[in-house]
């Protein structure tokens, strides 16, 4: 279809087409900007008005005529002033702070060249050891250090290094500390020599009340002592009384024991003497029942001897 169409005005509807898109890019870049302009006047107008609030106050007690010159002598060039300075140090801000990001960057680096630079000679000097300790031998025997003996003394090293790491640290965190008391002494220094004598009276009365305060409390603190000496020892008392009683007690458990075990043996003699007991009362009554029939002078005799015998 677009083979019938002549090609001018075929390029003339392109041409119109292309107008027509610049047309709304324009319209819609002036709308932008409309409104872009309009919220920097509100912008503009919400800047200005603590600025007038300002003039108002220092022009509150001038006549009326000077107070109408005052707001427009020089109010203009004053603010033009003001914001040049204020873009001026901004500026000067933002090229400080890329300078000193240029300086951190470049300290930074050195100090990671730093690191790598120690950790290479750490890695060295600990190659050159294992090297040195490898060929060592031991001055009676002669033989070389052994793998164990080896990983044991590198741990040994490594364990006094990582303290010896921690000591650093702690040392610099504690003379930091210490560089912040001295400032802090020294600054109250300062302020005392600055002090009034009422000043200096007032904090020699609170120093008084707060030495007497730590009497008392360095007297309680005797009290308590005492009394935790006297309780250690009470305490210390009832355990060996303690530890004497419980041994008491075990020699009167196998005491018991043994006694128990004399009782059990002398129940059983008991019983076997209550045994044979019976056993003669029934002998003695057979005896008696069978002395019944004896009737002959002789036998009672003989049996009276046999008895006594």
């Amino acid at each position: 279809m677009l083979e019938n169409v002549p090609e001018a005005d075929f390029h003339q509807e392109e041409d119109d087409d292309v107008e027509e898109t610049v047309c709304m890019n324009v319209e819609d870049t002036i709308h932008n900007a409309k409104q872009e302009q309009a919220a920097l006047l509100e912008l503009n107008e919400a800047l200005q008005r603590p600025g007038r609030q300002v003039l108002e106050q220092r022009n509150r007690g001038r006549p009326a005529i000077n107070r109408d010159l005052s707001r427009l002598d020089g109010a203009d060039a004053r603010y033009r002033s003001a914001l040049k300075m204020w873009i001026d140090l901004q500026e000067e801000k933002e090229r400080v702070t890329a300078h000193y990001q240029v300086t951190v960057f470049d300290m930074k680096a050195a100090l990671e060249g730093r690191i790598r630079r120690a950790e290479e000679i750490a890695a060295t000097f600990a190659h050159f050891k294992r090297e040195v300790a490898l060929a060592a031998e031991h001055s009676k025997t002669g033989r070389p250090v052994g793998e164990k003996a080896l990983a044991a003394l590198e741990a040994k090293d490594h364990a006094a290094e990582e303290e010896v790491q921690r000591v650093r640290l702690k040392n610099i965190h504690l003379a930091n500390a210490l560089k912040k008391l001295e400032a802090t002494i020294r600054d109250k220094e300062q302020l005392a020599e600055g002090l009034h004598l009422i000043d200096f009276e007032q904090l020699k009365i609170e120093n008084q009340s707060l030495n007497e305060k730590i009497e008392e409390r360095n007297e309680e603190l005797i009290k308590l002592r005492k009394k935790t000496t006297v309780t250690v020892q009470i305490l210390t008392h009832m355990k060996e009384k303690l530890q004497f009683i419980e041994y008491e007690n075990q020699a009167l458990l196998q005491q018991l024991q043994e006694l128990e075990a004399a009782l059990a043996g002398r129940r059983d003699e008991l019983a076997g003497l209550k045994a044979t007991r019976d056993k003669m009362r029934q002998q003695g009554r057979q005896i008696k029942d069978n002395s019944v029939f004896v009737t002959n002078p002789m036998l009672l005799q003989d049996i009276q001897v046999n008895t006594q015998f």
